[in-house]
């Protein structure tokens, strides 16, 4: 079967039973913490993609992987004991990304991120937070980061827009320019 129609089915139930159990923001919480736990540690995937490794096994790596600081939902824990009996745990990481878009989708959320050279004040990122939703006429799930590379300015991006108003940016348009 194809593994964007299984992790969406998934990911469709996960949804559909943290949902039930009042759970839904918790579990999306978990998800991308999955998620950064794989770009992390890209060994892994490969790793649960082992047949020899035992289901449980799977599963204690899953519920280690996606814990937050607030613990792990009783329904991802159970989830992922289920998707790792069903000998699934391969796809865990296209059901994260498959739960966060069906969770935005379902709740109405856009997804924003703000990367600025030094790391941004409250107050900047409310109101970077507050033009998004301005703009879109949608809820705001915003993340900031900083990266020292961009050395002054930020750079926004939401849905398919992204806004560089980096000096990075500026300097390599005027390499591109003075080079042709």
């Amino acid at each position: 079967m194809n593994t964007g129609i299984t992790s969406a089915r998934y990911a469709k139930a996960l949804l559909r039973f943290a949902t039930e159990n009042g759970e839904e923001e918790r579990v999306y919480g978990e998800m991308r913490q999955l998620l950064q736990a794989f770009q992390a540690a890209p060994r892994l995937r490969v790793l649960l993609q082992n047949p020899a490794l035992p289901a449980t096994q799977q599963a204690s790596l899953l519920v280690a992987a996606a814990t937050t600081e607030k613990g792990i939902s009783t329904s991802s824990e159970r989830f992922m004991a289920v998707l790792c009996q069903a000998r699934r745990a391969d796809l865990a990481q296209y059901v994260a990304v498959s739960f966060q878009t069906q969770y935005r989708e379902a709740k109405g959320l856009i997804e924003a991120r703000l990367t600025t050279a030094v790391p941004a004040t409250e107050d900047i990122t409310k109101q970077m937070q507050k033009l998004v939703e301005q703009r879109t006429g949608r809820k705001v799930s915003f993340e900031t980061h900083h990266d020292a590379d961009l050395g002054a300015g930020f750079v926004l991006e939401y849905d398919t827009y992204r806004m560089d108003a980096s000096l990075r940016r500026q300097f390599n348009d005027l390499r591109r320019t003075l080079a042709s």
